[in-house]
């Protein structure tokens, strides 16, 4: 009688997301959470919440993302409303009260 030996690995891994190029760095006041933050492209925050920009767009659009527009029609992502979970984006529930 031949015995099956069965193995089972689990493989655990972690990912940093390092936004560099903000030699521009905007701070503003962010409308909702009425405080001074380094505001982000919908592209940064993309890659901070491990989706892809569609979803930050979708986001703002219910307007469940705070957002400021520049003068010149940029659109500006608050970090503190963004957050991430290993599954995807989760909003902060930090700035609400």
């Amino acid at each position: 009688m031949r015995r099956i030996r069965r193995i089972e690995v689990t493989v655990e891994t972690d990912e940093i997301a390092i936004i560099r190029g903000l030699q521009d760095k905007v701070l503003s006041l962010c409308p909702e959470c009425a405080e001074a933050v380094v505001m982000i492209t919908p592209d940064q925050a993309a890659v901070m919440a491990g989706t892809k920009t569609r979803e930050i767009y979708r986001r703002v659009e219910e307007g469940s993302v705070h957002v400021v527009e520049t003068p010149e029609g940029f659109l500006l992502v608050c970090p503190r409303s963004v957050c991430f979970a290993g599954d995807g984006l989760i909003l902060s529930e930090l700035t609400k009260e």
